[in-house]
């Protein structure tokens, strides 16, 4: 069985195993199940940023594109900016459903859909914003170096991009 994803009558975008699906690797297979299994904003955030480079099928890709339209909005946010990301105008929001690959539910596939789950992945974001982030270890003066114009951590969360082996 691999995994692929379907769209339900409802609009959501559900996990699902079939023995059909374009294969992935076992390691890729694990993460996306482990990000899909805490939501779809996860899920999505999770492709569009810890997998913005892996060779994915077709279906995964046009998740995975979708959700690095967020990715790149986000990158683009000043630090300590507020996180305001622009959902897609409508017109590239239906261009999107027209180019979509075929999957189970691409019927139930609209504008208003693509919205939903751009708000999942804000969601998702903002959850992940809010849990601590550990404190690095304490340096002794010997380690500490002078860095003009740079201070130390704000605090603030820090989307990290892993980078993994296709």
């Amino acid at each position: 069985m691999n995994p692929t994803l379907h769209l339900t009558p409802h609009g959501h975008l559900q996990w699902a195993e079939e023995p059909d699906a374009m294969p992935l690797a076992e390691a890729l297979s694990e993460r996306l199940s482990a990000a899909f299994a805490q939501g779809t904003g996860r899920g999505l955030l999770h492709l569009g940023a810890a997998e913005a480079t892996t060779a994915l099928p077709q279906l995964w890709a046009f998740w995975r594109d979708f959700a690095v339209r967020y990715v790149t909005g986000l990158t683009a946010t000043p630090e300590g900016g507020t996180i305001a990301i622009a959902a897609p105008d409508a017109v590239s929001l239906e261009t999107l459903c027209l180019d979509a690959p075929p999957m189970k539910g691409a019927e139930y596939l609209s504008a208003d859909t693509l919205l939903a789950f751009w708000s999942e992945i804000e969601s998702a974001l903002n959850i992940c914003s809010r849990i601590p982030l550990p404190r690095p270890a304490r340096r002794t003066a010997s380690h500490r170096r002078s860095r003009p114009g740079r201070r130390g951590s704000s605090g603030r969360f820090s989307l990290v991009v892993p980078r993994h082996a296709g």
